[in-house]
């Protein structure tokens, strides 16, 4: 029977093993920081879908009221067409602006349906789980101007995608000081014990 163990141990004197262990720490924050990125830019993608909904709707909803309006003007002016005081021209007028309103209503309506689905899109969820929340026509977001006013002189700094920069910057310095470590002359401690 035999056994054998063998063991080395590099003495760290010169610091390359710290500088690579630092620079990993800082590569792993820059990984964080770019994970927080891409989860502020989501959030802010849905809530500007969730704007351009509540404005799609709002324009639905202008649209047709308008479209009312314009329905009731061409009925006053048959009326008053067969009454004798209005020529066909302005009939025709107004049947011709009617057409133009019925026209933009497929459009808004579309829009409506895409902010929708762009909405379930980023949540992940079916179109159909959220219709019956975002069907209810709602004011549309503003933010306000106490929040504007009160954004700190760091606000910079607490960006993710400049914080993820920051942690590549200092990882790449390590990662120099770290060569620089390794041209110095390595020191080795080996051992070996066997029993047979």
């Amino acid at each position: 029977y035999g056994a054998s163990v063998d063991a080395s141990w590099e003495a760290d004197i010169f610091g390359g093993n710290k500088l690579a262990s630092r620079a990993a720490t800082a590569d792993l924050q820059a990984t964080q920081a770019s994970f927080e990125d891409v989860k502020a830019s989501l959030a802010a993608e849905v809530a500007s879908a969730y704007v351009n909904l509540r404005l799609a709707q709002a324009k639905l909803a202008v649209a047709q009221e308008n479209l009312k309006s314009r329905q009731e003007t061409v009925r006053l002016i048959t009326l008053k067409q067969q009454a004798g005081l209005s020529s066909g021209l302005e009939v025709e007028q107004a049947n011709l602006s009617l057409g133009q309103q019925q026209a933009n209503i497929p459009t808004l309506e579309n829009s409506v349906t895409q902010a929708q689905y762009a909405i379930a899109t980023l949540t992940g969820n079916k179109p159909e789980a959220l219709n019956a929340r975002l069907a209810e026509v709602k004011p549309i977001p503003s933010a306000s101007v106490q929040l504007a006013n009160n954004i700190p002189a760091n606000s910079l700094r607490q960006r993710p995608d400049l914080r993820a920069a920051e942690f590549q910057i200092q990882a790449a310095g390590l990662r120099v000081d770290e060569a620089q470590a390794n041209r110095r002359p390595s020191f080795n401690l080996g051992g070996s014990l066997s029993l047979n």
